[in-house]
């Protein structure tokens, strides 16, 4: 039943994986190894989500990703190809 987790200032940190759905705050700030976020299931309700100097954080499922376009093929571009002619 966990629903707070603070890991601030845990610099070492990469990654935070299948954390539970409970889980209603996360602080992050100042983890300057962090890059992705995932949770066990779908369902999780954040409420509060501080992430203050996280420059490597790219992922955070549910929410966004971040890639390179060099990284990406025309599949995952979709109606976007022409961005393919400026990487």
């Amino acid at each position: 039943m966990l629903r707070v987790l603070d890991v601030s200032s845990c610099q070492n940190i990469e990654s935070l994986l299948c954390l539970p759905s409970t889980i209603q705050e996360l602080c992050t700030s100042w983890c300057s190894s962090l890059q992705k976020i995932t949770f066990e299931s779908a369902g999780f309700r954040l409420r509060k989500f501080e992430y203050l100097d996280c420059a490597n954080l790219c992922e955070i499922q549910g929410l966004f990703k971040l890639v390179r376009l060099k990284y990406l093929d025309e599949a995952d571009l979709g109606h976007m190809k022409w961005i393919k002619a400026y990487q």
